[in-house]
């Protein structure tokens, strides 16, 4: 019995860590595309900051003295990564666009468990502040009502096109939020 649960807990370590590879591989394994693919992303910032204001984000241009720290999650990767997640709103898109910034939101608790699981000063903080993130923005040229995208997850910017930004942890790649206008 004792050699049985001693097995077990081996068991369940080797499937632990090939779950952390997977994971791993996921966000880092890329090849040499991928970093061409993450450097012809176009990095200009479309987020408008009274919005924003409005919904209680602060977004910080890292500057230099926050410098990005070496180990990020590729941009390409954080873009591919947010078309996952939203794949109906990133097949709609006409643009996509990304930019490495710092978020603050500090009375934004609702984070999933992989998030929690992947970034450990989330899991202890529970708050967004200064968090180094990818903003991932895909707009779409019109409105469009039958597109099959849930209101919630893509706005109206006001300009008779749709602006979705997903917010994807730069240290993980594991999307957080995300927030519409």
């Amino acid at each position: 019995m004792r050699d049985q649960s001693r097995w077990m807990g081996v068991g369940l370590i080797a499937v632990g860590l090939l779950v952390a590879l997977g994971c791993w591989h996921f966000n880092h394994g890329g090849s040499r595309a991928d970093a061409a693919a993450g450097s012809a992303i176009s990095v200009s910032a479309t987020q408008d900051d009274s919005l924003l204001q409005k919904l209680g984000i602060k977004l910080e241009n890292p500057g230099v003295e926050n410098k990005a720290p070496l180990n990020l999650v590729p941009q390409g990767r954080a873009v591919q990564n947010a078309k996952w997640a939203y794949p109906k709103v990133a097949k709609t898109a006409s643009s996509i666009s990304c930019v490495y910034r710092l978020i603050s939101k500090p009375d934004f608790s609702s984070f999933s468990p992989e998030a929690l699981a992947a970034n450990p000063v989330l899991r202890e903080t529970r708050k967004l502040m200064r968090t180094p993130v990818y903003v991932v923005s895909f707009v779409s040229g019109a409105a469009s009502g039958g597109s099959g995208i849930d209101p919630a997850a893509s706005g109206n910017s006001g300009a008779g096109g749709l602006e979705t930004n997903v917010v994807v942890d730069a240290m993980t790649g594991v999307t957080l939020l995300s927030f519409s206008y």
